[in-house]
């Protein structure tokens, strides 16, 4: 969609951060709208847990937001750092994301492209904020559908990052809500906790054939999950939205449960 940069805020004298439109899709009608849509999501939702937005504009045609300036790493990073996290450390990084998740989803809006680099790990001293970033690709739906711009998303349109898409987004169904969230929300717990992806292939076709008909893999399989991870896991990710958790709250309230119990565990001898 566009770059990110540092910037200064000239009457405030601040750092800020502004994300601009990518020159190339300037002229794309589908794309101004998901832009302007990403800022407009994100400051409906007044959470702690989503980078804030402070601004909205267009100068000399050309689009832009300014964000509050993140200091810190995304989880993406942090992954590819540590590839696997501690059960008290997982479930401490998804407590606030799944609280960034409720908010939006109480507004009726579907984030849509949740992924670890979505996630950003903002460092405050000895303390750290968890952001869930970019709504570009947000939806409202349910009764909130009406509210939206004019814009429908086409049906057999992919969007979502592959890897965690849910089964009705890589179908291209169009009548999606927040449950999509609660699927990658499962992905990424486990790509926490193993310190790999649940869904692969060598090509998209046989990424999403993975995703939307193969068994479901088993956590303990592959690794050392706390104990109950396996049925958590398989809820989170059920291919009938119907069988998932009913909402992202009851999905974090389990998963932090078990983290903090394997994590009072004596380690094996």
């Amino acid at each position: 969609m566009g770059s990110v940069w540092r910037a200064e805020h000239l009457g405030l004298r601040t750092h800020v951060a502004v994300k601009l439109i990518d020159p190339d899709i300037i002229h794309s009608e589908d794309a101004l709208r998901r832009f302007e849509r990403e800022a407009q999501a994100a400051a409906a939702i007044r959470s702690v847990n989503i980078v804030q937005i402070l601004d909205y504009g267009v100068d000399e045609r050309l689009p832009y937001i300014a964000m509050e300036l993140l200091e810190g790493e995304t989880l993406a990073s942090k992954l590819a750092r540590v590839r696997r996290m501690q059960p008290a450390d997982v479930g401490e990084v998804m407590h606030p994301v799944a609280r960034a998740l409720s908010r939006a989803h109480e507004k009726g809006i579907a984030h849509r492209d949740l992924k670890p680099s979505n996630i950003f790990i903002v460092r405050e001293g000895q303390d750290e904020i968890v952001k869930l970033l970019d709504f570009g690709i947000a939806k409202r739906f349910g009764e909130f559908s009406e509210l939206t711009d004019g814009f429908r998303t086409k049906s057999g349109l992919l969007i979502g990052t592959p890897h965690y898409v849910s089964p009705e987004q890589a179908m291209g169904k169009t009548d999606i809500d927040h449950r999509v969230d609660i699927w990658a929300f499962g992905v990424i717990a486990y790509q926490c906790l193993i310190g790999a992806l649940p869904f692969e292939g060598g090509t998209l076709g046989s990424l999403l054939m993975a995703i939307c008909h193969e068994p479901l893999p088993i956590p303990s399989a592959r690794a050392a999950v706390p104990a109950g991870f396996d049925n958590w896991f398989a809820r989170a990710v059920a291919r009938d939205p119907q069988q998932r958790f009913d909402s992202i709250l009851d999905a974090v309230t389990y998963l932090r449960v078990m983290c903090r119990l394997a994590s009072s565990q004596p380690p094996p001898r």
